[in-house]
């Protein structure tokens, strides 16, 4: 029984993370909408955060941590010749972007 539980557990919580992409995605590109990129940005699979955990960021102030649970997912792409990274943290329960933290650009 406790296998079947897990089971059913983690197969929710990648459905979760599976059918935020496309949202958080239209989301990201109608907050972007005029943005002349050098190439389509591209969203990489979201990393779950636990209540309390933080999302480490290499130069920049660490994302988190969060009250709640968080998906993060991280955003790259091109402006003017330059590139950029970006963490866009949504809430998994309603799929909402609710924060977007510089990572990196150049």
């Amino acid at each position: 029984m406790k296998k079947i539980i897990s089971i059913i557990l983690i197969l929710s919580a990648q459905y979760t993370m599976a059918s935020c992409y496309s949202d958080v995605l239209d989301q990201y590109l109608d907050s972007s909408r005029g943005t002349r990129f050098d190439y389509m940005p591209k969203l990489h699979k979201p990393v779950e955060l636990e209540q309390g955990e933080v999302f480490p960021v290499r130069r920049n102030s660490d994302i988190g941590p969060f009250d709640a649970s968080k998906l993060v997912f991280v955003v790259t792409g091109s402006i003017h010749s330059g590139w950029f990274s970006q963490g866009i943290v949504v809430d998994p329960q309603t799929c909402e972007i609710e924060q977007v933290s510089e990572i990196d650009s150049e």
